[in-house]
């Protein structure tokens, strides 16, 4: 039964781990075919710091604009911490998580990506002191609603939607009001 149970916590812990890192528990899963008390010391608090994700995006960090006429113009580099995104001349847009989209989505033409490419569709929300979203550069002088992220390893693809239904359900062509790309520094 100790046995069973030894396996059983292992297996939970794995599980665990996987919920919270891809990489980690990766790591854990090779440890644990090597046995047991090895994977006893990964998880122990003097073990070394796991290694930095190989794969998955984590979209955080500062941008340069690749076209520095048009884009670089308009808004400048960008910054992303949490769910700000940080316009050098364009102001701040807070954000929320709306969905995961697919490259595949018509409303994602502009973007060029692979259809199993992953795109963090965004909603915009009025900053904390606000009523309504500020009218921003970056949609054309409009007040915008939906932003779209592709991280392409260094680069980053972004685009700006306007307010109204979000992008891909009843939004129609003339939703779309920006479109840069940035490459990480």
């Amino acid at each position: 039964m100790k046995r069973l149970a030894g396996v059983l916590g292992t297996l939970c812990l794995v599980l665990l781990l996987l919920a919270f890192d891809e990489r980690g528990a990766e790591q854990a899963f090779h440890v644990v075919r090597g046995g047991v008390d090895r994977a006893k010391v990964l998880l122990s608090r003097n073990a070394a710091p796991p290694a930095p994700a190989t794969r998955g995006v984590v979209l955080m960090g500062r941008f340069e604009p690749v076209d520095q006429g048009a884009t670089g113009e308009v808004t400048g580099a960008v910054e992303l911490v949490g769910a700000e995104i940080r316009f050098e001349t364009a102001g701040t847009l807070r954000t929320q998580p709306h969905r995961i989209a697919y490259g595949r989505e018509p409303f994602l033409s502009g973007l060029k990506a692979a259809p199993t490419d992953q795109i963090e569709l965004r909603r915009v929300v009025p900053a904390k002191a606000q009523d309504a979203v500020s009218a921003s550069p970056a949609c054309a002088g409009e007040a915008p609603g939906w932003i779209a992220l592709l991280p392409r390893g260094d680069r980053l693809d972004l685009m700006v939607f306007r307010q109204g239904p979000p992008p891909g359900t009843t939004a129609s062509d003339r939703a779309l009001c920006g479109t840069y790309v940035y490459e990480g520094r």
